[in-house]
């Protein structure tokens, strides 16, 4: 980066002015089925699932996963390289740590979350209505995570703490 720092700062801006072209991520279709995941701990999960729910869980990680909505709660979930699209809640998060990479997260509210921390990292958040309700207090790292809704409609590269009812 030191070397040639001008390239560097070149490409940032125009990925954070969302200039650069990506490549669309291929998943396979939504399937009927649900799955509820109750009590597991080192868990790596695959999945084309219509919806998951993850409560009592430690060291869960989604990969790949095509959803249409997910339910977490009182669980530490990592998420990557994944889709959750959905008409309604697509992603509800309740008392949880949840560590989000490189998936794109779709529905009329794209995020419901209470008393939990996230960490986003290239995050692509669409909604209609609200990208992120926060109910009670929860803490948010944005790593280059964009929002695209009513609301909000930027590229995000901070720290915030949300409160009850705060939207985004």
């Amino acid at each position: 980066i030191t070397d040639s720092s001008s390239i560097y700062l070149d490409y940032l801006y125009k990925f954070l002015k969302d200039e650069i072209e990506k490549e669309p991520k291929e998943f396979n279709k939504v399937v009927s089925n649900s799955v509820e995941l109750r009590y597991q701990n080192n868990l790596i999960f695959e999945c084309n699932s219509k919806s998951i729910k993850i409560i009592n869980s430690k060291n869960v990680q989604l990969k790949n996963c095509n959803l249409e909505s997910l339910y977490i709660q009182d669980s530490t979930v990592s998420i990557i390289n994944s889709n959750i699209d959905s008409k309604g809640i697509a992603l509800k998060i309740l008392n949880s740590n949840v560590n989000i990479t490189a998936t794109d997260i779709k529905g009329k509210i794209a995020i419901d979350t209470f008393g939990s921390n996230l960490d986003l990292a290239a995050v692509n958040i669409t909604s209609s209505e609200v990208s992120i309700l926060s109910k009670r207090a929860n803490k948010i790292v944005f790593t280059l995570t964009t929002l695209r809704g009513p609301l909000t409609n930027k590229v995000l590269h901070r720290k915030i703490v949300m409160n009850d009812n705060n939207k985004l």
